[in-house]
Order: structure tokens, then sequence, then C-alpha cells
């Protein structure tokens, strides 16, 4: 999975069901395929997550660091990529192959979004008629970037957006969004006075602590404005945006967030073993 630009409903509704699987069962699988874990940006989170994922499955580890010295002086990550498709099974050396991606700097992070995305699919019907605001920091969150690709097959869900200032969206997201959800580009973003809480069904919200002027706070006076049936999501645990007297509450997701997070990369690495490909559409007779 190279970007999440390309992802189809039938490969996302696949995953999905990949990942209710292994939620009910865990079953073991690949007890002898080996992934190559190389993080060149890393996170201490997501290095954990696709060990624990892959151990899950029954499969093994080559875990990659590039910060050895080495490293650093004469090698470039396409020369790593293609010596470690060498020694595992998750990047092997012929073309036409699958190579998933959790994230690729400041442009999207595929992974993490298909996450919430399944958090939501499990809460909410997204074929009817869905409200969905997004706050915070909209220009630096690629997972709301990427979340929002992933919508695109999704024409019923309405995007609000609640940006802290000087932190919006750009103008071809909104055109997209216009475009994919058949929108107004006027009615996307709101501003505070405007904030009408109990009109959402899904509530997402990014790290504050680089955003202008951010002084809205998910906190009991928020969540008492919100939906029953609502649901609450967040970017990060330290999410300075929400206070931690809400972990409790039933709507918020986040904790859900983290353990979706193994199942849908089981899912992952399923479908790169077994050849699934991202852009494919179901075959009809």
């Amino acid at each position: 999975m190279l970007s999440n630009k390309t992802s189809t409903l039938f490969f996302i509704n696949k995953i999905f069901s990949l990942a209710n699987v292994y939620k009910a069962s865990g079953s073991n699988t690949f007890s002898d395929n080996i992934l190559a874990n190389a993080c060149f940006e890393p996170s201490t989170t997501a290095s954990l997550l696709v060990d624990n994922t892959i151990y899950g499955l029954g499969g093994n580890v080559v875990n990659f660091n590039k910060d050895i010295p080495r490293m650093n002086e004469d090698k470039c990550a396409e020369c790593c990529v293609n010596t470690l498709s060498s020694y595992n099974d998750a990047i092997p050396p012929y073309p036409n192959t699958n190579i998933i991606i959790a994230g690729s700097g400041q442009g999207e992070h595929q992974t993490q979004a298909l996450v919430d995305l399944f958090t939501i699919y499990r809460s909410i019907d997204m074929n009817d008629r869905t409200n969905i605001l997004f706050i915070g920091d909209i220009k630096q969150s690629k997972r709301i970037h990427s979340l929002i690709e992933y919508m695109a097959v999704y024409p019923r869900l309405k995007i609000n957006m609640l940006p802290c200032r000087n932190s919006g969206p750009n103008m071809e997201m909104l055109y997209n969004i216009g475009m994919n959800h058949m929108q107004v580009l006027d009615d996307i973003l709101i501003y505070e006075d405007q904030l009408d809480v109990d009109k959402y069904d899904i509530i997402y919200t990014t790290e504050l602590q680089k955003c202008e002027n951010a002084t809205y706070v998910i906190d009991n006076h928020f969540i008492s404005r919100a939906k029953d049936k609502c649901i609450i999501m967040s970017s990060s645990p330290t999410n300075n945006s929400i206070v931690s007297v809400i972990d409790s509450d039933s709507r918020y997701k986040y904790f859900e967030q983290i353990q979706n997070s193994i199942y849908v990369r089981k899912a992952l690495f399923y479908s790169t073993f077994t050849g699934l490909k991202v852009d494919e559409k179901k075959q009809t007779s």
C-alpha cells in the first residue's frame, strides 16, 4: 500500500472484513513469514505496533535502524529497501509487489488513517448521511489528510472543519471535499461561534500545541452538548485538546483506536503476503 489515494472501496471493505475476523479470533496465520520493519522516521509506538502485530500473526521481524553511522554516511533509503527485500517476505525482490508504507513524512499517514476509518466503520454506518467535525491543526495533520482521502468513497459523509488560526486546509483539500461530498466550499469551514456540537456524529481532534489562538477544548461541558451516540476521536494520547476526565466516556474512542491498530495492521500484512492489491476492484461476471 503505497498511497491512500489509490485505495478503492472494495479494498477498504476487504481490509475491514479481515480486521473484524482478527478482532474476533486473533488467529495466527504466517508462522513462516518475516517482516522487515524499516522506520526512517522512528516512532516508538509505531515500531512496537508493527512488532506486536507480526508476532501476533505468528511471524518474525527484522528491525532496521537508520541512525547507525554507516547508514548516515553512505546508504540511501532506496538502497536499504532493495537490500531488505532479500531478507524478508513483505518486500519480495520482484516487481508488482505490495509494500506497506506507514507514513510518508509530511504527506500521508496511510495505516493510521485506515485504523481511524475502521474505528468509525465499526461505530457508524457511513452509507447514511453522517456529519463529521475535524478540530485543530488541519493544515499539518497527516492523519486528517489521509482520512479525508479515504472518506472520498463515502459520498454521504458531510465534513466540517474548525481549524486553529492559520492552520486551516488549503484550497485543493476544500475543493476535493466539495466534489466528493457534494458540499458548498463556503460551508466546510466553520468558526467557533457557529459550532453546534449536537449536530455531529463524529468529532475528531488533533493536538493543539502548535496552533495559534486554540481556545476550544473537549471537556465535560463540550461533551454534555454532544449526541449520545456520537463518537469522539483523537490523534494522540497526549492530545492537549482533550481533558483526561472524558477517558471513561463511552463515546471517546481513542483507546479503541489503539486496539484497532493491531487488527487493521494484521489485515494489511495478510493482504501483503497473499497479494491483495490496494487498487484491486471486485470482479463482476
